[in-house]
């Protein structure tokens, strides 16, 4: 059975367990939403961009700049454009304190 908790159950979890509107919660959610964004698209080719959650989630985004790479189905070459990649990592007490339930 898959378990996926859309963002509008979030917001009912979240008013819940602090009391806070719904509304404010909501403004919480895209104002870190916008952060992400920005953050990640700070990233150069040194220096990739994260964000560090105190429970050890990290967002995080690296720059891959436009390279030359090989088709695999025709072994032509092809260039791919410049892009951010995200990606996200948990610590490992983050990994026990899951396991731990």
């Amino acid at each position: 059975m898959e378990r996926v908790m859309k963002r509008q159950e979030l917001v009912d979890e979240l008013s819940t367990r602090t009391g806070f509107y719904k509304t404010n919660i909501n403004a919480i959610l895209d104002a870190l939403d916008d952060v992400i964004v920005e953050n990640m698209s700070m990233a150069t080719k040194k220096e990739p961009s994260e964000i560090r959650l105190s429970l050890g989630f990290v967002f995080g985004g690296r720059y891959s700049p436009k390279r030359e790479v090989r088709d695999p189905r025709t072994g032509e070459k092809v260039m791919t454009p410049a892009k951010f990649i995200p990606y996200a990592k948990f610590s490992p007490s983050f990994r026990k304190k899951i396991n731990k339930k």
